[in-house]
């Protein structure tokens, strides 16, 4: 099923081999390097709790590391009180987490050959304008010029551009550039021609796009970043078919500048979509080491709890529909933006975070997603 792999018994196994069908075994090195393999995704949730440690009592500190939980997760998901076999756990999520989409997952993470396969289905998504590689800009339009003559010559054009690093995530990397009378802004900053040329000289590996304008209502909550929908769609291992597994909106802050990343406590803030009616419910946000639940935006004090996502269920529909012509990437957390007509998406992620969808509640609660994780071997 999907791009799992299949069992083949030796009387098959033996057919194939009669017509020459390659069929690979495992090699004695890959046996022998398995143990190692579990061994160092139990370290990254070692790493993780390193990295983000919160404070807390041993006592419960030691139940979430017997669950598989980091003390971070462990605070997020409230699991003093709620139930810890309803939320995927950090251990299940990266013991397997980055297996799921097997061999595609590659070309859901790397930005540059996610955008062609969204080009090939006519997917929405912001105008690409080209690609930087070893001092190069290549345009989507055939030409090749060198990269600061490449982007010097798209923001004499009044172009405002989004440049993103085609592996990475956690937000790290990205560059918001455009040219005014005064100068250069770089990320919202203003920037001499000496910095913008030492900030961009180094770039290697990147996708140029064209800067979208967000829907009204979600630059009213957050003017000063591009607000994204994340959205969670997994495979229906029953009907055969996507299903929308968790929905949620994020918006910057000032202290996180053009970005709206919550992942890591970056500074921005994650809100619940009411899956059926698009309405949003309470932000959470990490804050000194606490978790607060906000009906307003922190800094521009506009209303958040009870705002309506337009047009949600005809995108949910859209989003569907282009996940269906995806099979071999049966698992894809979705950035996408709301336009005033419409949608683009920015990129897909085959091993989302799932903290951000697991703040507001367990993911394992629908039958379909815990199904899920136990067809693809995540979950017992």
């Amino acid at each position: 099923m999907l791009n799992k792999p299949q069992k083949i018994d030796r009387k098959a196994r033996k057919l194939r081999e009669q017509y020459s069908v390659d069929t690979p075994r495992p090699g004695l090195l890959e046996w022998l390097t398995l143990p190692t393999t579990y061994l160092a995704r139990w370290l990254d949730v070692l790493l993780m709790e390193k990295r983000k440690w919160s404070e807390m009592s041993w006592r419960h500190r030691i139940r979430g590391w017997r669950y598989g939980f980091s003390s971070l997760s462990y605070k997020l998901y409230q699991l003093e009180h709620n139930s810890p076999q309803e939320y995927l756990s950090d251990t299940a999520s990266l013991r397997f987490g980055y297996d799921i989409n097997g061999r595609y997952n590659e070309a859901v993470f790397n930005k540059l050959v996610f955008s062609r396969v969204l080009k090939s289905l006519e997917a929405p998504q912001p105008p690409i304008l080209g690609a930087l590689f070893r001092g190069t800009f290549y345009a989507e339009s055939g030409e090749v010029h060198a990269a600061l003559d490449g982007i010097h010559s798209l923001l004499a054009e009044g172009k405002k551009l989004v440049l993103r690093p085609s592996f990475g995530g956690g937000g790290t990397g990205i560059f918001f550039l455009e040219q005014s009378s005064a100068g250069y802004l770089v990320n919202s900053l203003p920037a001499d021609a000496g910095t913008f040329e030492s900030l961009l000289q180094p770039l290697h590996d990147y996708l140029v796009t064209e800067f979208v304008i967000q829907a009204g209502y979600a630059a009213e909550i957050a003017p000063g970043s591009t607000n994204t929908l994340r959205i969670l769609t997994l495979w229906d291992v029953e009907s055969n078919q996507p299903f929308v597994a968790a929905s949620c909106h994020r918006f910057g802050r000032e202290s996180s500048g053009p970005l709206d990343n919550f992942h890591a406590g970056a500074g921005g803030l994650s809100v619940p979509i009411d899956l059926d009616s698009g309405v949003l419910g309470l932000a959470v946000i990490r804050e000194d080491g606490e978790i607060k639940r906000l009906s307003h935006h922190p800094d521009t004090g506009k209303a958040i709890e009870g705002i309506i996502v337009p047009d949600w269920r005809q995108t949910i529909h859209e989003l569907l529909i282009l996940a269906a012509r995806l099979p071999y990437a049966p698992c894809v957390g979705w950035d996408l933006v709301k336009l005033e007509e419409g949608w683009v998406c920015l990129e897909g992620n085959p091993f989302p975070g799932y903290h951000v969808w697991q703040v507001h509640g367990p993911l394992l609660k629908d039958a379909r997603a815990r199904r899920f994780y136990q067809e693809f071997g995540t979950l017992k």
